[in-house]
Order: structure tokens, then sequence, then C-alpha cells
């Protein structure tokens, strides 16, 4: 949205972004615990495995409880009044009268803004930056591949080229983000078990399952370096565009 905020009404588009915002956060809650579950799911070694396990016994409960929230969600006139603004957008977008110039000229500041931006702050972050810090690339990341998308249409190839890069970037820091929530929610049942003194069931395979997952993470936090400085070599030609 950043990219084309320059041509798009600024009072009709505030409000599009303040109810899809509300609609991400209701069904983000149910798409964070699906994710949560297929990880969880996934992790098995020849020590231990979660399968069967009361931790997820106790996610597949939360994941219900968040399923019959997002069905109420959906029925709602809130929802739906946001379904037919979206629809009006499409079929008669609430473009400003800049929007009949040239995209270069009004689109290319933004996306070059975004790419410095994003480069400046992991050069900042320096060679071993935190896992929130990653985070924050990422959501970076994900902006400036969504304007490069954009772009793609005036500028070509070289936007495209960045787009698919940062997309590589946007994977492999969402799988290491994925891992992080993960070791944090296992983490917090052994405390609470801890601080209730009630013993934790499975603890074993609880144990096992953090050891994988800061294992994984410690074999994926290397592998976004090399298609983000690839998405930099392509970027930096877009920046230095007049």
């Amino acid at each position: 949205m950043h990219i084309v905020a320059r041509v798009m009404k600024p009072k009709t588009v505030a409000k599009l972004d303040r109810e899809l915002h509300w609609m991400g956060g209701v069904l983000g809650r149910q798409r964070d615990l699906d994710v949560l579950d297929d990880l969880l799911r996934s992790i098995s070694d020849d020590r231990a495995s979660l399968r069967g396990t009361s931790v997820l016994v106790q996610l597949h409960k939360h994941r219900r409880d968040e399923s019959r929230q997002v069905a109420r969600f959906l029925r709602t006139k809130r929802y739906r009044r946001l379904l037919d603004r979206l629809d009006e957008s499409v079929t008669d977008p609430p473009l400003r009268q800049n929007a009949s110039e040239p995209a270069c000229a009004m689109l290319l500041p933004g996306l070059q803004g975004a790419l410095s931006t994003l480069f400046r702050t992991v050069d900042e972050l320096g060679p071993a930056p935190s896992n929130e810090d990653l985070h924050r690339v990422r959501i970076m990341a994900k902006q400036c591949r969504y304007s490069a998308d954009i772009s793609s249409s005036f500028l070509g190839a070289s936007a495209e080229d960045v787009a698919n890069s940062l997309a590589k970037v946007q994977t492999v820091l969402g799988d290491l983000h994925d891992r992080v929530v993960a070791t944090t929610y296992l983490e917090g049942i052994q405390l609470s078990a801890l601080q209730s003194g009630d013993p934790l069931a499975n603890e074993e395979s609880v144990t096992a399952a953090i050891d994988w997952l800061r294992e994984s993470l410690d074999s994926l936090k290397p592998l976004w370096r090399e298609p983000f400085e690839h998405a930099r070599t392509s970027g930096e030609s877009i920046v230095r565009l007049r």
C-alpha cells in the first residue's frame, strides 16, 4: 500500500487500512495457531516426539475455540461491509487526479525509499541480528517485495528480480519466526508447570522438541543473507534511477 499511497485518496485508504488491519488481527490468530500446530506435529527425532502429547491436545482445543471466533466474525455485518468496500475499490478505485501521470514518476520514489530503508536497516543491525531484529527485517522485506512487484510493470526485470529475491528472504525469515514462536510456546508451558508445582506430562518430549527447534533456528539463520544480497545488487540500481 505504501508505494501507491501518493495516488490514492487518503481518507478512503485509511478507512480500508483500519478495517483490513482489524480483519488481519482476527484471522491472523487462527493462522498462527494452524502454523504452530503443523510445526509441532512435524517435530520428531530419535529421542521423543510431541505426537499424541497433552501439549498438542491443549493446542487443538485452543484452535477449535479460535475457529469458532472466526466463524462468528465471518457472519458479522462489519465483515460484509468490508467485502463490499473492497469490491467497490476494484470497480471504482479511490484514485487521486495525479494517478493519470506516468507510473515511474509517481511510484518510483516510494520503492526507492523502501529499498534504501531496508538496506540501511540491515547494515545497522550488523552481522548477528537478534530474532526480534530478523522479524522486523522480514516485515520490511515483505513490504519491499510487494512494492517491487507493482513496480515491475514499469521497471521490468530489475524490479522483478528484487521481488523474487525478497520472496526468498521472506520465506526463510518466516520459517525462522515460526520456530521462534514455537520455542516460546513450549518454554511457556514448561515455565507454567514449574511455577504451579505440577509436573509436566511428556517433559522429555517437550524438551526434545525445544532442542530440535533451537538446532533448526541455528541452521536457518544464515540462509537469508544470500538472497538478500542478491536483492541488494538489483535494488541498488533502482535506488540510483533518476
